[in-house]
C-alpha cells in the first residue's frame, strides 16, 4: 500500500482493536480479482483509514472497470451475491445465518448498495464501484463497439438515484494482488464530489475531508479534481482560519 507507514500502523491498530475482519476479507478479494485479470482501487472508509484518519468502517468500497465481471468472479471463488449486507431484521437479537458461497442474499435481509458481495465467512460487505466507460472495459470488440453502455454517473441505491457528484471515479489500469489504496488527492476529490452531489447525506464524506486535510497537513493549492477545488479551498479556509483566532 502506498501510504504513509505511521497511518498503516494506526489504522491497523484501529481494525485490530475493533475486531474488524475487513482487511481479511479485503485482501481476498483483491486476489481473486487479480487472478482474474480485474485491476482495482481502494477507496471508502478503508482508505481514509490508510491516509491517516482511524475512523471505524464496517465494509470495503472497491472500484473495478466492470461490477459485473468482478462480482462474477468474486461469486465463484467463495463470496455470496447481494445488494448489502446481511443484518438481523429489527428487534432481533440474533443476526441471520451467513450466506452459503455462490448464494444470492435475500432482500429481506439487506440494506441495498451500488454492486455488492458478502463474505460469508466474515460477514463483511464489499461494494463494487463502476469506474467510467473511458475505461475502454471490457476490450472492444473488432468493428470497436463497447459490449455495456457507457457509466452515467449515477448509481441506483434503494429505489433512487445515489449521485456520485460532477468528479467520475478514477480508472484503475493496474493488475495486482496486492492492495491499491486510491492515492489521497482522487481520495478527496471524489469524496468532495459525493458531498456535492448529496449534500447532507453525505455528511461522512466532508468529515472525512476535514480530517485528512488535518493529519496530512495538507496546503491550500493541492491537487484536487478542479471541480471540487473550490469547495476544497472553502474547507481549508475555514481550518486554518480558526487556527489563528
Amino acid at each position: 500500500m502506498s501510504t504513509v507507514p505511521h497511518f498503516h500502523e494506526q489504522a491497523d491498530f484501529l481494525r485490530e482493536s475493533s475486531g474488524s475482519n475487513i482487511e481479511k476479507t479485503m485482501r481476498k478479494a483483491v486476489r481473486i480479482l487479480a487472478q482474474s485479470g480485474i485491476p482495482h482501487y481502494i477507496c471508502g472508509g478503508y482508505a481514509v483509514q490508510e491516509h491517516g484518519y482511524p475512523r471505524f468502517t464496517q465494509d470495503v468500497d472497491l472500484i473495478v472497470p466492470d461490477r459485473g465481471l468482478a462480482q462474477e468472479a468474486l461469486c465463484m471463488n467463495g463470496f455470496a451475491a447481494g445488494t448489502g449486507p446481511a443484518r438481523p431484521s429489527s428487534g432481533s437479537r440474533n443476526p441471520p445465518s451467513p450466506p452459503a458461497p455462490g448464494s444470492v442474499v435475500p432482500a429481506s435481509h439487506v440494506d441495498e448498495g451500488p454492486g455488492s458481495v458478502i463474505d460469508p465467512e466474515t460477514r463483511v460487505r464489499i461494494d463494487l464501484l463502476p469506474s467510467p466507460e473511458r475505461a475502454r472495459w471490457p476490450p472492444q470488440d473488432a468493428e470497436g463497439s463497447c459490449r455495456r453502455a457507457p457509466f452515467s454517473g449515477q448509481l441506483v441505491r434503494s429505489g433512487e438515484r445515489f449521485d456520485l457528484g460532477p468528479v467520475t471515479l478514477p480508472v484503475p489500469t493496474v493488475v495486482s494482488d496486492e492492495p491499491r489504496v486510491l492515492m489521497l488527492e482522487d481520495l478527496i476529490s471524489t469524496k468532495l464530489s459525493a458531498y456535492a452531489g448529496r449534500g447532507i447525506d453525505r455528511a461522512q464524506d466532508y468529515a472525512d475531508v476535514v480530517k485528512l486535510i488535518q493529519a496530512n497537513a495538507l496546503p491550500r493549492q493541492y491537487g484536487v479534481a478542479k471541480e471540487v477545488r473550490a469547495l476544497y479551498e472553502r474547507i481549508w479556509d475555514e481550518l486554518n482560519s480558526r487556527m489563528t483566532e
